[in-house]
C-alpha cells in the first residue's frame, strides 16, 4: 500500500518537475531541461543500488538484521532537501502568467477541475500510457533482485552491479537524447 501512495506521489512530482523545467527553460531547449527530472530515477536508482551493495558488504546476517534498513533511513535526507527545494521553489513566468489573466478575468478557476470535465479521456490514456511505459521499468527494478536470486540463483551483486550499470548508462544518455531532441525535433 505505500508503494501505492509512494508511486502516485512520485508521478505528481515528476510531473510537476518536468513541467516548471520546460516552462522555465531557454527558448530551444525545453526538452534538454526537461530531461533532469527524468535524471531523478537514475540517480535513485544509483544511489540505491550503491547503499545496498555497500550494506550486503557486511553479511547476510548483519544486511537483514540492520543492513536493509540504512539507505532507507538515509534517505530521509533526500527527503528533507526535496521539501526544502518545495517550499522555497517560485511559480514559472508561464504560470504568473495564467493568474495575472485570471485575475484580470475576475476567474479562479481551478485548472485540475476543468481538466477532468475538459479532457477526462486524454487524462486517461496519458495514465495508462505512461503506466504501460514505465510499468515494466518499476517491476524490473522493484522484482529482479528477490526473483534473480530466489528462482535464478543469480548473486545478488551481480544484479546490484547491473541496475548499477544500467543506471549509469541512463544518467550519461538521457540528457544527450533530450538535447538532441531539442537540436532535430520539430520546431
Amino acid at each position: 500500500m505505500l508503494r501505492l501512495v509512494q508511486g502516485i506521489a512520485i508521478g505528481g512530482e515528476w510531473g510537476g518537475a518536468v513541467l516548471i523545467a520546460v516552462e522555465n527553460a531557454p527558448p530551444g531547449n525545453a526538452s534538454f531541461f526537461g530531461s533532469f527530472a527524468q535524471l531523478g530515477s537514475s540517480v535513485g536508482a544509483l544511489l540505491s543500488t550503491s547503499a545496498f551493495s555497500l550494506m550486503s558488504l557486511f553479511g547476510d546476517e548483519a544486511f537483514n538484521a540492520w543492513g536493509r534498513r540504512v539507505p532507507f533511513l538515509a534517505s530521509a535526507v533526500l527527503v528533507i532537501i526535496g521539501l526544502i527545494v518545495r517550499v522555497k521553489l517560485e511559480e514559472s513566468p508561464v504560470m504568473e502568467d495564467v493568474h495575472k489573466e485570471q485575475e484580470t478575468k475576475g476567474e479562479t478557476k481551478l485548472p485540475v477541475v476543468e481538466v477532468f470535465q475538459n479532457a477526462w479521456r486524454t487524462v486517461l490514456i496519458g495514465v495508462f500510457a505512461l503506466a504501460t511505459a514505465t510499468g515494466g521499468y518499476y517491476v524490473v527494478t522493484s522484482f529482479l533482485l528477490s526473483y534473480g536470486t530466489g528462482d535464478l540463483h543469480l548473486s545478488e551483486s551481480m544484479l546490484l552491479n547491473g541496475l548499477t550499470l544500467a543506471a549509469f548508462l541512463e544518467l550519461l544518455v538521457t540528457p544527450w537524447l533530450s538535447w538532441l531532441a531539442d537540436k532535430v525535433g520539430p520546431h
